[in-house]
Protein backbone atom coordinates (compact mmCIF):
# COMPACT_ATOMS: atom_id res chain seq x y z
CA UNK A 1 0.00 0.00 0.00
CA UNK A 2 0.97 3.41 -1.13
CA UNK A 3 2.15 6.11 2.46
CA UNK A 4 1.45 9.47 2.07
CA UNK A 5 4.36 11.76 2.44
CA UNK A 6 4.33 14.30 5.29
CA UNK A 7 7.62 15.99 4.85
CA UNK A 8 9.53 16.49 2.08
CA UNK A 9 13.45 16.36 2.11
CA UNK A 10 15.22 18.81 -0.28
CA UNK A 11 18.49 19.26 -0.77
CA UNK A 12 20.69 22.04 -2.44
CA UNK A 13 24.56 21.21 -3.38
CA UNK A 14 26.57 23.69 -5.99
CA UNK A 15 28.17 20.88 -7.85
CA UNK A 16 31.13 22.81 -9.87
CA UNK A 17 30.11 21.35 -13.06
CA UNK A 18 28.30 18.01 -14.11
CA UNK A 19 29.08 18.49 -17.90
CA UNK A 20 32.00 16.04 -18.30
CA UNK A 21 29.61 13.03 -16.26
CA UNK A 22 26.96 13.81 -18.62
CA UNK A 23 29.37 13.93 -21.31
CA UNK A 24 30.81 10.63 -20.11
CA UNK A 25 27.40 8.58 -19.31
CA UNK A 26 26.69 9.05 -22.66
CA UNK A 27 29.01 6.71 -23.21
CA UNK A 28 28.04 4.37 -21.16
CA UNK A 29 30.34 5.21 -18.04
CA UNK A 30 29.27 6.62 -14.53
CA UNK A 31 31.33 9.38 -13.14
CA UNK A 32 32.52 10.06 -9.89
CA UNK A 33 30.39 13.17 -9.51
CA UNK A 34 27.30 10.71 -10.78
CA UNK A 35 28.02 8.33 -8.26
CA UNK A 36 28.20 10.82 -5.36
CA UNK A 37 24.79 12.61 -6.49
CA UNK A 38 23.17 9.19 -6.30
CA UNK A 39 24.54 8.48 -2.78
CA UNK A 40 23.43 11.69 -1.99
CA UNK A 41 19.87 11.05 -3.31
CA UNK A 42 19.51 8.03 -1.67
CA UNK A 43 21.76 8.65 1.73
CA UNK A 44 19.59 11.86 2.33
CA UNK A 45 15.98 10.09 0.93
CA UNK A 46 15.50 13.17 -1.24
CA UNK A 47 12.30 14.39 -2.42
CA UNK A 48 13.73 17.86 -4.18
CA UNK A 49 17.63 18.60 -4.94
CA UNK A 50 18.62 21.57 -6.47
CA UNK A 51 22.06 21.86 -8.37
CA UNK A 52 23.52 24.83 -8.91
CA UNK A 53 26.99 25.69 -11.35
CA UNK A 54 25.89 22.35 -13.95
CA UNK A 55 27.62 23.91 -16.53
CA UNK A 56 25.16 22.44 -18.77
CA UNK A 57 24.37 23.75 -22.26
CA UNK A 58 20.82 23.86 -23.95
CA UNK A 59 22.03 20.64 -26.18
CA UNK A 60 23.13 18.72 -23.00
CA UNK A 61 20.45 16.27 -21.21
CA UNK A 62 20.65 15.94 -17.31
CA UNK A 63 21.25 11.46 -17.28
CA UNK A 64 22.13 9.31 -14.32
CA UNK A 65 19.27 11.29 -12.34
CA UNK A 66 16.87 7.78 -12.61
CA UNK A 67 13.73 7.91 -10.46
CA UNK A 68 13.75 11.88 -10.76
CA UNK A 69 12.25 14.65 -13.32
CA UNK A 70 14.22 17.25 -13.93
CA UNK A 71 12.97 20.67 -14.27
CA UNK A 72 12.71 22.57 -16.69
CA UNK A 73 13.58 19.26 -18.88
CA UNK A 74 15.45 18.32 -20.00
CA UNK A 75 18.85 19.62 -18.59
CA UNK A 76 17.54 22.18 -16.37
CA UNK A 77 18.23 25.85 -16.42
CA UNK A 78 21.45 26.75 -18.38
CA UNK A 79 23.15 30.18 -17.80
CA UNK A 80 23.37 32.08 -21.16
CA UNK A 81 24.05 35.85 -20.86
CA UNK A 82 21.67 38.14 -22.92
CA UNK A 83 24.75 38.98 -26.37
CA UNK A 84 27.04 36.09 -25.45
CA UNK A 85 27.34 32.99 -27.17
CA UNK A 86 26.85 29.83 -25.24
CA UNK A 87 29.00 28.81 -22.27
CA UNK A 88 29.02 26.31 -19.87
CA UNK A 89 28.74 28.35 -17.08
CA UNK A 90 26.18 28.72 -13.73
CA UNK A 91 23.33 26.57 -14.78
CA UNK A 92 20.48 25.53 -12.42
CA UNK A 93 17.96 22.29 -12.40
CA UNK A 94 15.71 21.43 -9.87
CA UNK A 95 14.79 17.47 -9.34
CA UNK A 96 12.17 15.92 -8.18
CA UNK A 97 11.53 12.44 -6.81
CA UNK A 98 9.05 10.26 -8.88
CA UNK A 99 7.30 9.28 -5.39
CA UNK A 100 5.96 12.45 -5.80
CA UNK A 101 2.77 12.39 -8.18
CA UNK A 102 3.77 14.50 -11.34
CA UNK A 103 0.70 16.55 -11.44
CA UNK A 104 1.49 17.70 -7.94
CA UNK A 105 4.18 19.57 -9.12
CA UNK A 106 4.38 22.75 -11.02
CA UNK A 107 7.12 24.39 -13.30
CA UNK A 108 6.15 27.90 -12.25
CA UNK A 109 8.78 30.23 -13.78
CA UNK A 110 13.03 30.54 -13.99
CA UNK A 111 12.98 34.58 -13.32
CA UNK A 112 14.16 34.87 -17.16
CA UNK A 113 17.77 34.91 -17.24
CA UNK A 114 18.44 35.76 -13.76
CA UNK A 115 19.58 32.14 -12.37
CA UNK A 116 16.70 31.25 -10.17
CA UNK A 117 14.10 28.02 -10.76
CA UNK A 118 10.96 28.11 -8.90
CA UNK A 119 8.45 25.46 -8.55
CA UNK A 120 4.93 24.44 -6.72
CA UNK A 121 4.23 21.17 -4.41
CA UNK A 122 0.98 20.57 -3.87
CA UNK A 123 0.16 18.40 -0.38
CA UNK A 124 -3.76 16.69 -0.50
CA UNK A 125 -5.64 19.96 0.62
CA UNK A 126 -4.46 22.20 -1.97
CA UNK A 127 -1.30 24.21 0.03
CA UNK A 128 1.39 25.00 -1.68
CA UNK A 129 5.20 25.34 -1.23
CA UNK A 130 7.18 27.03 -3.31
CA UNK A 131 11.11 26.04 -3.74
CA UNK A 132 13.01 28.14 -5.66
CA UNK A 133 16.84 27.24 -6.46
CA UNK A 134 19.26 30.03 -7.16
CA UNK A 135 22.75 30.51 -8.98
CA UNK A 136 24.53 34.09 -8.14
CA UNK A 137 27.62 34.75 -9.95
CA UNK A 138 30.39 36.23 -7.68
CA UNK A 139 31.94 39.15 -7.45
CA UNK A 140 34.75 38.44 -9.94
CA UNK A 141 32.25 36.99 -12.56
CA UNK A 142 29.58 39.38 -12.57
CA UNK A 143 32.62 42.22 -13.10
CA UNK A 144 34.28 40.41 -15.69
CA UNK A 145 30.92 39.61 -17.73
CA UNK A 146 28.72 42.98 -16.85
CA UNK A 147 26.17 41.41 -15.21
CA UNK A 148 24.05 44.35 -13.23
CA UNK A 149 23.42 42.61 -9.68
CA UNK A 150 21.41 45.87 -8.39
CA UNK A 151 19.09 45.23 -11.09
CA UNK A 152 19.12 40.91 -10.45
CA UNK A 153 18.60 41.05 -7.03
CA UNK A 154 15.78 43.62 -7.70
CA UNK A 155 13.76 40.89 -10.12
CA UNK A 156 14.49 38.29 -6.95
CA UNK A 157 13.10 40.16 -4.72
CA UNK A 158 9.82 40.60 -7.03
CA UNK A 159 9.71 37.46 -6.90
CA UNK A 160 10.18 36.39 -3.50
CA UNK A 161 7.21 39.24 -2.70
CA UNK A 162 4.78 37.56 -4.95
CA UNK A 163 5.63 34.24 -3.51
CA UNK A 164 5.25 34.97 -0.05
CA UNK A 165 2.26 37.24 -1.01
CA UNK A 166 0.25 33.59 -1.65
CA UNK A 167 0.60 33.08 1.84
CA UNK A 168 1.84 29.61 1.28
CA UNK A 169 5.48 28.80 2.37
CA UNK A 170 8.65 29.64 0.76
CA UNK A 171 11.91 27.55 0.32
CA UNK A 172 14.44 29.24 -1.50
CA UNK A 173 17.88 27.89 -1.82
CA UNK A 174 21.17 27.85 -3.26
CA UNK A 175 24.61 29.45 -3.84
CA UNK A 176 24.55 33.45 -3.38
CA UNK A 177 27.66 33.98 -3.42
CA UNK A 178 27.50 36.24 -0.26
CA UNK A 179 27.87 36.85 3.19
CA UNK A 180 25.85 37.43 5.91
CA UNK A 181 27.72 39.09 8.72
CA UNK A 182 25.54 36.91 11.41
CA UNK A 183 27.42 34.14 9.97
CA UNK A 184 30.65 35.76 9.17
CA UNK A 185 33.38 37.89 11.58
CA UNK A 186 34.29 39.92 8.23
CA UNK A 187 33.16 42.80 8.01
CA UNK A 188 30.22 42.90 5.00
CA UNK A 189 31.79 43.97 1.30
CA UNK A 190 30.13 46.08 -0.83
CA UNK A 191 29.34 43.47 -3.29
CA UNK A 192 27.14 41.38 -0.12
CA UNK A 193 25.41 44.72 0.70
CA UNK A 194 23.62 44.31 -2.64
CA UNK A 195 21.98 41.15 -1.52
CA UNK A 196 20.98 42.47 1.82
CA UNK A 197 19.73 45.77 0.92
CA UNK A 198 17.38 43.82 -1.77
CA UNK A 199 15.75 41.40 0.80
CA UNK A 200 15.62 43.93 3.08
CA UNK A 201 12.37 44.27 4.32
CA UNK A 202 11.39 40.93 2.53
CA UNK A 203 9.55 38.43 5.26
CA UNK A 204 12.09 35.95 5.57
CA UNK A 205 14.13 33.69 8.11
CA UNK A 206 17.72 32.38 7.29
CA UNK A 207 18.09 28.65 8.52
CA UNK A 208 21.99 28.95 7.96
CA UNK A 209 21.55 30.60 12.00
CA UNK A 210 20.09 27.54 13.07
CA UNK A 211 23.55 25.94 12.50
CA UNK A 212 26.09 28.47 11.58
CA UNK A 213 28.11 25.63 9.85
CA UNK A 214 30.10 26.86 6.46
CA UNK A 215 29.32 25.37 3.30
CA UNK A 216 32.22 26.88 1.08
CA UNK A 217 35.92 25.26 1.51
CA UNK A 218 39.14 26.17 0.29
CA UNK A 219 39.61 22.48 -1.10
CA UNK A 220 37.62 19.15 -2.26
CA UNK A 221 38.93 17.19 0.76
CA UNK A 222 38.73 20.02 3.54
CA UNK A 223 34.30 19.89 2.22
CA UNK A 224 34.70 16.15 3.23
CA UNK A 225 35.92 16.27 6.53
CA UNK A 226 39.40 16.88 6.42
CA UNK A 227 40.86 19.71 7.87
CA UNK A 228 41.83 22.61 6.10
CA UNK A 229 45.71 23.90 6.30
CA UNK A 230 46.81 26.91 7.88
CA UNK A 231 47.72 28.58 4.46
CA UNK A 232 44.43 28.07 2.88
CA UNK A 233 41.45 30.46 3.23
CA UNK A 234 38.75 29.91 6.17
CA UNK A 235 35.47 28.11 5.28
CA UNK A 236 32.44 30.20 4.47
CA UNK A 237 28.74 30.03 4.18
CA UNK A 238 27.75 31.32 0.64
CA UNK A 239 25.23 28.42 0.33
CA UNK A 240 22.39 29.74 2.04
CA UNK A 241 18.60 28.88 2.35
CA UNK A 242 15.68 31.23 2.86
CA UNK A 243 12.18 30.33 4.28
CA UNK A 244 9.35 32.28 4.53
CA UNK A 245 9.20 34.11 7.94
CA UNK A 246 5.35 32.94 9.18
CA UNK A 247 6.09 29.64 8.36
CA UNK A 248 9.83 28.78 9.87
CA UNK A 249 8.92 26.16 12.16
CA UNK A 250 7.95 24.11 9.13
CA UNK A 251 11.86 24.01 7.85
CA UNK A 252 15.38 22.53 9.86
CA UNK A 253 19.02 22.70 8.06
CA UNK A 254 21.65 20.25 8.05
CA UNK A 255 24.96 20.80 6.22
CA UNK A 256 26.62 17.51 6.35
CA UNK A 257 29.85 16.48 4.55
CA UNK A 258 30.15 15.08 1.29
CA UNK A 259 30.88 11.70 0.73
CA UNK A 260 33.28 12.18 -2.47
CA UNK A 261 35.94 14.84 -3.73
CA UNK A 262 33.78 15.98 -6.22
CA UNK A 263 32.81 19.65 -5.16
CA UNK A 264 33.98 22.31 -2.53
CA UNK A 265 30.69 22.87 -1.68
CA UNK A 266 28.74 21.04 1.31
CA UNK A 267 25.10 20.24 0.68
CA UNK A 268 22.13 22.40 2.12
CA UNK A 269 19.55 19.34 3.34
CA UNK A 270 16.06 20.87 4.47
CA UNK A 271 13.68 18.58 5.98
CA UNK A 272 10.49 20.42 5.42
CA UNK A 273 7.56 19.47 7.65
CA UNK A 274 4.15 19.34 5.63
CA UNK A 275 0.70 21.24 7.47
CA UNK A 276 -1.00 18.02 5.21
CA UNK A 277 0.50 15.16 3.23
CA UNK A 278 1.00 14.35 -0.12
CA UNK A 279 -0.29 10.67 -1.05
CA UNK A 280 1.83 9.39 -3.53
CA UNK A 281 -0.22 7.43 -6.68
CA UNK A 282 -2.98 4.98 -6.58
CA UNK A 283 -1.40 1.10 -6.73
CA UNK A 284 -2.19 0.46 -10.28
CA UNK A 285 -2.26 -2.67 -12.69
CA UNK A 286 -0.26 -3.68 -15.44
CA UNK A 287 -2.17 -4.94 -18.62
CA UNK A 288 0.45 -6.40 -21.00
CA UNK A 289 1.83 -4.42 -23.89
CA UNK A 290 -1.08 -2.13 -24.65
CA UNK A 291 1.14 -1.24 -28.06
CA UNK A 292 1.39 -5.24 -28.81
CA UNK A 293 -2.43 -5.19 -28.00
CA UNK A 294 -3.10 -2.59 -30.61
CA UNK A 295 -0.67 -4.78 -33.07
CA UNK A 296 -2.86 -8.18 -32.38
CA UNK A 297 -6.32 -5.94 -32.46
CA UNK A 298 -4.71 -4.95 -36.06
CA UNK A 299 -4.27 -8.36 -37.48
CA UNK A 300 -7.90 -8.89 -37.60
CA UNK A 301 -9.58 -8.42 -40.63
CA UNK A 302 -13.17 -6.76 -39.56
CA UNK A 303 -10.68 -4.50 -36.99
CA UNK A 304 -8.40 -3.01 -40.01
CA UNK A 305 -11.56 -1.71 -42.01
CA UNK A 306 -13.27 -0.94 -38.70
CA UNK A 307 -10.05 1.33 -37.56
CA UNK A 308 -9.15 2.87 -40.76
CA UNK A 309 -8.88 6.46 -41.07
CA UNK A 310 -10.61 8.07 -38.69
CA UNK A 311 -11.14 5.04 -36.06
CA UNK A 312 -7.13 4.79 -36.35
CA UNK A 313 -6.49 7.96 -34.96
CA UNK A 314 -9.24 7.36 -31.84
CA UNK A 315 -7.59 4.05 -30.92
CA UNK A 316 -3.83 5.67 -30.72
CA UNK A 317 -6.13 8.76 -28.88
CA UNK A 318 -7.41 6.07 -26.25
CA UNK A 319 -4.10 4.25 -25.57
CA UNK A 320 -2.14 7.77 -25.74
CA UNK A 321 -4.67 8.66 -22.66
CA UNK A 322 -4.96 5.25 -20.80
CA UNK A 323 -1.62 3.57 -21.78
CA UNK A 324 0.07 0.17 -20.43
CA UNK A 325 -1.81 1.33 -16.79
CA UNK A 326 -5.15 1.09 -15.81
CA UNK A 327 -6.16 1.85 -12.43
CA UNK A 328 -6.67 -0.95 -9.59
CA UNK A 329 -10.68 -0.86 -9.21
CA UNK A 330 -11.98 -3.83 -11.14
CA UNK A 331 -15.28 -1.17 -12.11
CA UNK A 332 -12.78 0.98 -13.44
CA UNK A 333 -11.17 -1.48 -15.32
CA UNK A 334 -14.06 -3.16 -17.04
CA UNK A 335 -15.03 0.70 -17.87
CA UNK A 336 -11.83 1.09 -19.43
CA UNK A 337 -12.34 -2.17 -21.73
CA UNK A 338 -15.76 -0.96 -22.53
CA UNK A 339 -14.75 2.14 -23.83
CA UNK A 340 -12.31 0.77 -25.90
CA UNK A 341 -14.63 -1.66 -27.36
CA UNK A 342 -16.82 0.93 -28.38
CA UNK A 343 -14.00 3.06 -30.24
CA UNK A 344 -13.39 0.18 -32.13
CA UNK A 345 -16.84 -0.83 -32.77
CA UNK A 346 -20.25 -2.09 -30.65
CA UNK A 347 -20.29 -5.16 -33.05
CA UNK A 348 -16.49 -6.68 -32.56
CA UNK A 349 -17.35 -6.84 -29.03
CA UNK A 350 -17.84 -10.44 -28.60
CA UNK A 351 -15.03 -10.83 -30.70
CA UNK A 352 -12.39 -8.91 -29.24
CA UNK A 353 -13.67 -10.48 -25.55
CA UNK A 354 -13.12 -7.61 -24.01
CA UNK A 355 -15.33 -8.58 -20.23
CA UNK A 356 -13.29 -8.59 -17.37
CA UNK A 357 -11.20 -12.27 -16.76
CA UNK A 358 -12.76 -14.80 -13.81
CA UNK A 359 -9.47 -13.81 -11.71
CA UNK A 360 -9.71 -9.96 -11.22
CA UNK A 361 -7.80 -6.80 -12.20
CA UNK A 362 -4.54 -8.55 -11.55
CA UNK A 363 -5.10 -11.05 -14.32
CA UNK A 364 -6.35 -8.65 -16.56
Amino acid sequence: PSVPINKLVAVHLNIEGIRSSVSLHRRGHFSIKQRCLAELLRLQNADIVGLTETHLLPSDVLTGVDGYHVFPAPCGKPRILPGCDPHPSGGVAILVSERIPIERITLCGDDGDHGSVWIHVASDDGHLVHVGVCYSEDRNSAQARRIDMGLLWSVRRNTLLQKIGSREAVLFMGDMNSHVPSLHHAPTTAFDSVMHSALDGVPLHLLNTMCAQPTFFPTTAAASGQPCLPEQHTPTCIDLAYVSLPHKDMFELEVPPLTHLVSRHRPLVVTVHLSSPISAPPPAVSVGGGCKFRLRLLEQEDVQRAVRSSMEASVDQWLSEHGSTLPSTPASVQRAYSEFAAICHTVLRDKLELSLPSGGPRHA
